[in-house]
């Protein structure tokens, strides 16, 4: 991952500074590290949860080239710390490598979360789940039982068993999966039209493109909102997978008919067929 060489200030915080400038001094001690981050992880409490991931990203943009340095300053910052606080700092422990090399400790961290009684802490805490490169196969089975039991759950808000859904798909075996969009299809039996909508969306985001997750999407595709603009483009997208399929399967029985096959390129099929594979 490529780490910013200018950070910008977060908010109005100087903690992007005061990075900077432990780091342009040399190896910092863990405490100044660990005090620079809890100095930026201060703001986690007051800000909307959307911005939790900014915040964790534009920490992990300061994090020194050493990353255990930085997952052990980070770890023992968010000891003891507000929800909030560890899920901005589970962005950026998530961020600091694009494998599975601190899934454990990612884990740990969300844990906790995925009980929340905040509906949009617990939903972010699940989404950040649903990524298989950042666990390996022995802490796998750990986020799997997590998703599975929020997804079970008719108590669990709403919106977080969705996320949930999203991300036991992502991650889950096919069996789980099973569960998942089970999951997902409920929401389209709910009189809440907003409940059924989401569920819809869920749904053809796991590329499921029929039934009544399909009717409601087209329904909606005209409103002038998020969630009509999302069902236009899932609507362009199937459609678009429709006419590559008829369009291959028309090439494909030209060539069948076509007796010895020239050399690729050669004819306005295989030009065809290109374009094709390019699409």
């Amino acid at each position: 991952m490529s780490r910013a060489t200018t950070v910008r200030p977060f908010f109005t915080l100087p903690l992007a500074a005061l990075l900077a400038s432990l780091l342009a001094a040399g190896p910092a001690p863990a405490q100044d590290l660990q005090g620079a981050i809890r100095t930026q992880l201060a703001a986690a409490d007051s800000v909307p949860v959307d911005q939790l991931f900014a915040l964790g990203n534009r920490l992990l943009d300061a994090a020194p080239d050493n990353d255990d340095a930085f997952r052990n300053a980070l770890l023992q910052a968010v000891d003891g710390a507000s929800e909030r606080t560890r899920l901005a700092a589970a962005v950026a422990l998530k961020g600091l490598k694009e494998d599975d090399t601190f899934g454990r400790d990612l884990l740990a961290l969300i844990a906790p979360l995925a009980t929340s009684a905040d509906e949009q802490v617990r939903g972010k805490a699940l989404a950040l789940l649903g990524d298989s490169q950042a666990f390996n196969s022995r802490v796998l089975p750990d986020v799997q039982k997590i998703l599975v039991e929020n997804c079970q759950d008719e108590l669990v808000p709403p919106a977080a068993r969705i996320e949930a859904a999203l991300a036991l798909w992502a991650v889950g075996s096919n069996s789980q999966r099973g569960i998942a969009k089970s999951t997902l299809e409920l929401f389209l039996r709910s009189s809440d039209r907003d409940l059924e909508v989401r569920g819809a969306l869920a749904l053809a985001q796991i590329n499921v493109e029929s039934g009544k997750a399909w009717s409601v999407l087209r329904d909606i595709k005209d409103e002038p909102t998020d969630f009509g603009r999302q069902a236009q483009l899932f609507l362009q997208r199937a459609e678009m997978r429709r006419e590559f399929d008829r369009d291959l399967a028309n090439l494909a029985q030209r060539l069948q008919g076509a007796g010895n096959e020239p050399a690729r390129g050669e004819t306005d099929e295989y030009r065809m067929l290109d374009e094709l594979r390019d699409r």
